[in-house]
């Protein structure tokens, strides 16, 4: 009896979200999402290119982390005055994403790790290719990251042509 009450639910919202996206499309748009988290920016704010990771509190990693996304940009033929760069930062002295949501319209946006979902970017940012990838920190520990990261990384250079 319980398990006909569970494959009932299973199918009612299997039905359901069957529906929901021949009515809406592909794109699951959420409400009242936070925009309200801190960030630190740099770079270009009229950039084309987001790049968007978190900010590390320890001074050393983030000294590592510096020279990696360095690298990473000189592999793509970019500087900081070609991009704009968001830091996700527990520091609540600095900005909000809110507050710069709006100001930027990327049409590439770069995600170091995985702590921004996708359907979030996607509200705010309908045409922006996007591009997630592991996070610096994991890149630096695993050298094999840093190589699946540059898979991911290298069509840049042709949508930037």
């Amino acid at each position: 009896m319980m398990s006909q009450i569970i494959w009932m639910i299973s199918n009612s919202l299997k039905d359901y979200l069957i529906q929901t996206q021949q009515l809406f499309g592909d794109d699951l748009i959420l409400p009242n999402i936070d925009t309200n988290f801190f960030i630190e920016t740099e770079g270009n704010l009229e950039s084309k290119i987001l790049f968007i990771k978190e900010s590390s509190n320890k001074n050393n990693s983030n000294k590592e982390e510096k020279i990696l996304f360095s690298n990473i940009l000189k592999a793509l033929n970019l500087s900081l005055k070609d991009i704009f760069l968001i830091s996700i930062s527990e520091n609540q002295k600095i900005n909000k994403f809110s507050s710069f949501s709006s100001k930027i319209e990327p049409l590439i946006i770069v995600v170091f790790g995985s702590y921004i979902p996708k359907d979030f970017l996607k509200n705010f940012y309908r045409e922006a290719n996007i591009i997630f990838t592991y996070s610096l920190v994991d890149m630096i520990n695993n050298l094999q990251y840093k190589k699946d990261a540059w898979k991911s990384l290298k069509p840049i250079l042709t949508m930037l042509k």
